[in-house]
């Protein structure tokens, strides 16, 4: 003000983690209210809850509450209803399992979307699956919108082909989200078409995104997407997106996409060295 600027001392305040429901493996009987619509979806507050999904893969939910999975063996379901998270946090999602189309849901098609959510201190051991992501495996509904993936101790992502970080290969479009690392490993493996975001984008779009995490794969590796390809009607593959990290692959390697034939504009890379 008129009389200068001041400054108190300074305070630290510590505060403490926000209740999560720890997941204990079983399938909930009911959710806790609501009745699936988009004016009443159906509220998650438990992980027992969220697996119950799986019988109804067409209706509206909200989070309403964190959900720890304990790292107990998720068992991914085909889902194309609409998932409104909320801003809360599914924490220790862990998969290790054969067969293709891994992450919190094997595929998502149709109307599904996917929005507000956060994963975090996720683990998807399927070296040989083909179609891994932490959010879905296979994507072909509206949108992915506003997601966070976070990787922590113990955190890793791998597949074989078509790997990303949020999606495995996609055919829709994700904007907003972010894939974080806090670890120096390489969290996000896979063989060919391996990505931060997605490992396959086709005529799709990626807006928005931003990945700070270390990749690893062969062929077909990007920051965004390792492999991206459109047509005359879905001509864009990363729009205002940016990348920070490492990559390693042996052919087709780039810091946001590692092939693509459509287009990228205002995006930035950080290559870590």
């Amino acid at each position: 003000n008129s009389q200068g600027i001041s400054y108190s001392d300074e305070v630290v305040v510590t505060t403490q983690e926000a209740y999560s429901d720890q997941w204990d493996g079983t399938v909930a009987q009911s959710f806790e209210s609501g009745s699936g619509t988009s004016s009443k979806p159906y509220v998650i507050t438990t992980g027992a809850q969220l697996m119950l999904m799986k019988d109804y893969p067409d209706k509206h939910f909200v989070l309403a509450n964190n959900i720890d999975l304990n790292n107990i063996n998720w068992k991914p379901f085909e889902f194309s209803g609409v998932l409104d998270g909320k801003g809360y946090v599914i924490s220790n999602l862990y998969i290790k399992c054969t067969g293709d189309y891994q992450g919190l849901f094997s595929k998502a098609k149709n109307n599904a979307n996917v929005r507000n959510l956060t994963i975090s201190g996720v683990r998807i051991d399927t070296p040989e699956s083909y179609c891994v992501g932490a959010i879905v495996g296979k994507f072909s509904g509206t949108g992915i919108d506003n997601c966070r993936v976070i990787f922590k101790e113990g955190s890793e992502i791998s597949g074989l082909d078509y790997v990303g970080g949020v999606v495995g290969i996609m055919d829709g479009f994700v904007s907003g989200c972010v894939v974080e690392s806090q670890i120096p490993e390489f969290v996000i493996n896979g063989l060919d078409y391996v990505g931060g975001v997605a490992g396959g984008c086709y005529n799709s779009c990626c807006d928005r995104c931003m990945v700070n995490a270390n990749i690893g794969g062969r062929l077909y590796v990007g920051g965004i997407v390792g492999e991206g390809r459109g047509s005359t009607y879905y001509p864009d593959l990363a729009l205002n997106c940016g990348f920070i990290g490492k990559i390693i692959g042996n052919s087709s390697v780039g810091g946001i996409a590692g092939f693509s034939n459509a287009i990228i504009q205002a995006c930035m890379v950080k290559i870590d060295m």
